[in-house]
């Protein structure tokens, strides 16, 4: 579930999965 939302935010939004895996 993580690595999809990961992968799928790295194509939409780079910053939105840096922040999410600062929190990760």
């Amino acid at each position: 579930m993580r690595k999809g939302y990961l992968l799928n935010g790295r194509l939409l939004r780079p910053a939105m999965v840096s922040v999410a895996a600062k929190k990760d």
